[in-house]
């Protein structure tokens, strides 16, 4: 077994010897100290101009194949903001719920026409959706960061667990949050009982 394993370290020495270059084997500083002493000579002939153009491209393309440092180049313009006032056209033409949303946002009304105003408020406000809590129908439940079981566990809740089910994507699991504790997190929804 001893020279199996005296023959393996022996044969990767010799393969990364030869894959680093073997005996001809130079540092990239050196390279490049060789490349940079060496100069570099474009010259011009009164040759024709498709010649001149293809020692040109010539010269261009044995550059472009050195190793160059990468430069990542930056800029920032001022954005140009429309600031002015909306006209009442304008207002007009938006939704009055939307209108009244920003009002309530900004703690003052967006709006001073006293029609849309009316016609806002008088917009009843959608009923909010009572939260779906349920309980965990398992003894020890593993509750997990993602919607499957190759993602890492956060908590174990036991049988009774209050859970409030956040999300319901259709994919057999449920994104969940601990009425106790308020992680939130994945489970499976066989796991939980069915919604009311």
């Amino acid at each position: 077994m001893s020279k199996f394993i005296f023959l393996t370290f022996a044969f990767l020495g010799w393969a990364l010897f030869e894959m680093s270059g073997g005996s001809d084997f130079q540092p990239m500083s050196q390279q490049r100290a060789e490349a940079a002493a060496e100069p570099q000579v474009i010259q011009v002939s009164t040759k024709s101009s498709d010649e001149a153009t293809a020692q040109v491209a010539a010269a261009i393309a044995e550059d472009t194949q050195k190793e160059m440092p990468l430069v990542t180049r930056a800029s920032f313009s001022n954005p140009n903001f429309d600031l002015r006032a909306p006209a009442k056209e304008e207002i007009a033409a938006v939704d009055p719920a939307v209108l009244e949303s920003f009002g309530r946002v900004l703690n003052k009304p967006v709006i001073e026409d006293p029609q849309v105003i009316k016609a806002a408020v008088a917009t009843p406000a959608p009923a909010e959706a009572l939260p779906d809590i349920r309980e965990v129908t398992g003894n020890r439940v593993n509750m997990r960061n993602g919607p499957g079981t190759k993602f890492p566990v956060l908590a174990s809740l036991k049988r009774g667990a209050e859970v409030e089910v956040l999300s319901d994507p259709g994919n057999g699991w449920l994104k969940l949050r601990v009425s106790d504790t308020g992680r939130i997190g994945w489970m499976a929804d066989f796991l939980v009982t069915d919604g009311q």
